[in-house]
């Protein structure tokens, strides 16, 4: 009778460990074929990304270039208090609003001090400026970095 027993057993025990290969088998296959997956869908993620970055930076510089009309420009004063407050407003340091405007680091003190004045590609940007936000700003320097 102990005979039997071992044998049924080890027959249980086979057939438990067949089983078991088998599923692990198929839980292999369909792991393997998700990582796939996943690898192929960051990989769509990534070019995307990509797309909404180029996006995202041609409609920030459309924004600042057509944000001022030639009438507002016309009649838009910039004095050196309202150039240091927007600076201040976009959190930006001199040098990273001279970057942001074209000019040297210099001539935005020289603006801020009433020493000289911008000119008119200079007080463009500026004026485009006003309407920006510190996000936009921040974005646009990124950008233009």
């Amino acid at each position: 009778m102990g005979r039997m027993e071992e044998t049924l057993k080890s027959e249980i025990s086979r057939l438990a460990r067949k089983a078991v290969n088998d599923r692990l088998l198929t839980i292999e296959k369909e792991n393997k074929t998700l990582k796939r997956q996943v690898s192929g869908l960051l990989k769509t993620v990534g070019s995307i990304e990509k797309v909404v970055k180029k996006h995202e930076k041609h409609r920030l510089v459309k924004k600042l270039d057509s944000a001022v009309p030639e009438e507002t420009m016309k009649s838009a004063r910039v004095t050196p208090l309202l150039i240091k407050k927007l600076r201040k407003k976009l959190g930006l340091s001199q040098e990273k609003f001279g970057k942001l405007v074209g000019v040297s680091l210099p001539t935005i003190a020289g603006w801020e001090s009433g020493k000289t004045t911008p000119r008119d590609g200079s007080k463009q940007a500026i004026v485009a400026l006003r309407k920006l936000g510190r996000r936009d700003a921040k974005k646009l320097l990124e950008q233009k970095a």
